[in-house]
């Protein structure tokens, strides 16, 4: 006979192994007022205070594009792994970035990554100096606004 496999687990039910942070009283009774006021819930809140708290933000840079790019074109399509392998994002940036590239892209395993990335940061480099305002001005011209036709006479 061969060696016996135990088929008990080394975990235990119930236990969590995730570190709880425990709030105090006053920041519980605070993030509930909050979440009222907002018509949120406490747990999107807490999310919340966690991402502005750790300095995580939804721009990527260079090299985390290529990150979550190389993750993809190896076949590794969860965001919560990517997210823990850049560290600075969550994994609803890392999912909306992932979907966002194949809005782009029709089959991100092929692409050349190094041309994928100049495409995306030469263009929106570009949109950073988008000015709304510039755009108004462009076409107050036509408007008529004591008729509201707006130049093309659908509202005369």
């Amino acid at each position: 006979m061969g060696r016996s496999f135990s088929l008990k687990s080394s975990k235990k039910k119930g236990v969590r192994n995730v570190p709880r942070k425990f709030l105090t009283p006053d920041a519980k009774q605070k993030i509930e007022e909050i979440a009222t006021i907002l018509n949120h819930n406490t747990r999107q809140i807490k999310e919340y205070i966690n991402i502005k708290t750790t300095n995580k933000n939804n721009c990527f840079s260079r090299e985390e594009d290529e990150i979550v790019l190389n993750c993809v074109k190896k076949g590794l399509n969860s965001p919560g792994k990517i997210s823990k392998i850049i560290g600075t994002k969550t994994c609803w940036m890392v999912r909306n970035r992932i979907l966002y590239f194949k809005r782009r892209i029709d089959n991100l395993e092929t692409i050349a990554i190094q041309h994928f990335l100049n495409q995306i940061h030469n263009t929106s480099s570009s949109s950073d100096s988008f000015d709304p305002f510039a755009i108004f001005e462009q076409f107050s011209e036509s408007w008529d606004t004591e008729n509201m036709s707006f130049g093309c006479g659908i509202f005369s």
